[in-house]
């Protein structure tokens, strides 16, 4: 058996081979040929040990060669967070993946949060802005969700290869935020909706200072009310 055992920093993995663990609504990422080529597939993943099989949904028969799949990986949602995991495709055959090498992969090197505000999405090549719906927040990325029936979905789809930005307001206590970056997807899953995962491009220190001290304050708030709670 798998059991997945979330932290305020990290996602464990914890093996016992006897049994597996089925999990619905998953989304298989990667880059096809070449690395800006992201294609992104949802299915449900049953999981055996440090290995899986992903079973597609709505296989449509077209036929990937597993040497041009790069940075293969798999996302799934668990209590309003997201985990993704690197993945190595031995076989696909009928609309499954047959994966092995299952690892945890942190979606921010230096350290991320749960986050439940909006911000705002500047298209350079539309001159379109439009509020999108911030889900984690890092020091080195953002992640963002999408509603997959809109048009924004398929602007972001069409322009996968540009360079957006994204204006954050936030303020706790003393210290605010209210700063513009400068991103590009590397990433993105199809579930509910579009997840797209985005990194910062030329960051500077002090926006990257400012967001972790936001951070910080934010776990401070959380381990504060979580104690309130327990003293009640």
């Amino acid at each position: 058996m798998i059991k997945i055992l979330v932290t305020e920093n990290e996602n464990l993995i914890e093996e016992n081979t006897g049994s597996t663990i089925y999990i619905p609504q998953c989304s298989f990422s990667f880059s096809y040929m070449e690395k800006t080529n992201i294609k992104s597939l949802t299915g449900n993943l049953i999981l055996r040990g440090n290995s899986g099989t992903f079973v597609i949904h709505d296989y449509d028969n077209k036929i990937y060669s597993i040497n041009a799949m790069l940075n293969s990986t798999i996302s799934f949602f668990k209590n309003g967070e997201i985990f993704e995991y690197k993945v190595l495709v031995k076989k696909i055959e009928d609309g499954r993946l047959y994966l092995d090498n299952i690892r945890f992969l942190p979606t921010d090197t230096t350290f991320s949060m749960v986050w439940n505000n909006s911000a705002i999405l500047y298209n350079k090549e539309l001159n379109k802005k439009n509020r999108v719906d911030i889900i984690k927040l890092g020091g080195d990325a953002v992640i963002f969700t999408v509603d997959k029936n809109s048009d924004l979905a398929r602007e972001l789809l069409d322009n996968i290869k540009g360079e957006f930005h994204i204006h954050i307001k936030e303020s706790i206590d003393e210290i605010e935020l209210d700063t513009t970056l400068n991103i590009k997807i590397v990433k993105y899953y199809l579930g509910y909706g579009y997840t797209f995962i985005c990194r910062y491009l030329n960051i500077q220190s002090g926006q990257k200072d400012l967001i972790l001290r936001l951070l910080f304050r934010k776990q401070m708030e959380n381990r504060k009310w979580k104690t309130k709670l327990l003293v009640d």
